[in-house]
């Protein structure tokens, strides 16, 4: 009988010693694939929490690939971790549980270091820009060597840091027009081709530049040229487009020029 009870007592001990640690995987709603929590994005989660309401993170391992230059072990081994920002369906934190009523988030993407001890505010936020460079001086990032390596670290930069989404990008005449007739038709004229074409020979003049095209600026540094077909769909409006100029440095960072605007 003694034995029994000191074994039940040794059982017990030991429930009461892993408590906290069940207690905190469970304490936190983001977990890596481990299964180790997550407190960096369990924090911006809360911030956001105020102004968006409960939020998920899913983890878009295709952006990650693009932020690697050139595959090795030692990059693949520090490679940081990329989430995009998802409304959460049902809001668990308090009962009863509610149902999340409403469309998608803009674009808002973070990320953690590869150990997932730090994070990264990009797309979506104020220190997008910031946060990204400092992801790359802080990751096993390789240096940009050639126009190519320029271009992707550029475009990737414009989407998950800038939130300038690849449906708006033009690349040469063809895809403005074809922006164009879309944009008309989308706000129900019947003569939509028609509007489309008086648009496009007020903007067409400077054809030039309506193409994606990276050049290296100075020794240190390239410039990707990202023209955009920008026509808000809140309002009608003329659509425009906006160029802009994308630096990135043999290091890898990236900084956004105001853009130049063709109506």
């Amino acid at each position: 009988m003694k034995k029994s009870i000191r074994t039940l007592s040794k059982i017990i001990l030991l429930l009461m010693g892993t408590m906290p640690t069940a207690l905190a995987l469970r304490a936190s709603t983001f977990v890596s694939d481990e299964g180790r929590p997550i407190p960096s994005l369990e924090q911006i989660s809360q911030e956001l929490r105020v102004k968006l309401g409960p939020v998920d993170f899913r983890r878009e391992r295709e952006w990650e690939d693009r932020f690697v230059v050139r595959w090795s072990e030692p990059v693949i081994s520090q490679l940081p971790h990329i989430f995009k920002v998802q409304p959460r369906r049902f809001d668990t934190s308090k009962e009863p549980v509610t149902e999340r009523m409403g469309g998608d988030l803009p674009a808002m993407y973070v990320a953690t270091s590869s150990d997932e001890s730090k994070s990264y505010k990009l797309a979506g936020f104020d220190s997008s820009e910031q946060d990204f460079n400092r992801m790359v001086v802080e990751s096993s990032s390789q240096k940009i060597k050639t126009v190519r390596e320029a271009e992707s670290r550029g475009l990737l930069c414009a989407e998950i840091v800038y939130a300038l989404s690849a449906n708006w990008w033009v690349d040469g005449a063809a895809s403005v027009q074809v922006k164009a007739a879309e944009h008309f038709f989308s706000e129900g004229h019947q003569d939509a081709l028609r509007l489309a074409e008086k648009w496009w020979k007020k903007v067409g003049k400077n054809r030039a530049d309506l193409r994606i095209v990276t050049k290296q600026a100075t020794n240190d540094s390239f410039v990707v040229n990202l023209p955009l077909f920008w026509a808000p769909v809140e309002t009608r409006s003329i659509p425009e487009i906006k160029i802009y100029g994308i630096e990135v440095s043999r290091e890898g960072t990236c900084h956004l020029n105001p853009p130049t605007i063709v109506k």
